[in-house]
């Protein structure tokens, strides 16, 4: 039996040669999927940072400069009262990192910041619903944020001591149950 040798492609053929067709279709990704797709499923390679996976913190003295001013000038942002999510698209960020770099210890001055926001928010519900600026369901709601709860109490006994027990005569119920079972 005679054993054909190997043929050798030329580099050309290699170059334009189209991979045989697996059995398996592939779905091509639409121009919107491409773009979205992230990078560790294209196989490059993620940019760690000392705190864990991903892009580098975009943490900046002017990031909390813009923060700063966010505080003083959220109505020019067209914000009623501030808000985190309001604060973070004025500083080019996400909620997420809002509330991440509040809890790092090396971030004091951003904590700080997240702490005035939320009582210039609370302050700011609390007056403008008051004075019936604000829908009142709305701002009862935004108000759980800061504590405050809608509960009413229910008295188990009386303020005057009507509905509390009293203590029954033992003569009187031997007389009651001789009426009953006679």
């Amino acid at each position: 039996m005679a054993v054909k040798p190997a043929s050798k492609a030329s580099p050309q053929a290699a170059k334009t040669a189209k991979p045989a067709k697996s059995a398996k279709t592939t779905k091509k990704l639409t121009k919107t999927q491409r773009a979205t797709t992230s990078a560790h499923v294209k196989n490059e390679p993620r940019i760690k940072r000392d705190n864990g996976p991903g892009a580098p913190s975009s943490y900046t003295p002017e990031l909390l400069e813009r923060a700063k001013n966010y505080l003083v000038n959220y109505r020019d942002a067209g914000d009623v009262v501030p808000t985190i999510a309001g604060m973070a698209v004025e500083i080019g960020t996400t909620r997420d990192a809002c509330y991440f770099w509040e809890r790092q210890e090396d971030k004091p001055e951003f904590a700080y910041i997240m702490s005035q926001l939320r009582q210039i928010q609370e302050r700011g519900l609390v007056n403008s619903g008051l004075q019936g600026e604000f829908n009142s369901t709305i701002t009862k709601l935004m108000m759980s944020k800061h504590g405050y709860v809608d509960r009413v109490e229910q008295a188990l006994t009386s303020p005057d001591g009507s509905m509390s027990p009293k203590e029954i005569d033992p003569q009187l119920v031997k007389a009651l149950v001789a009426k009953l079972v006679d």
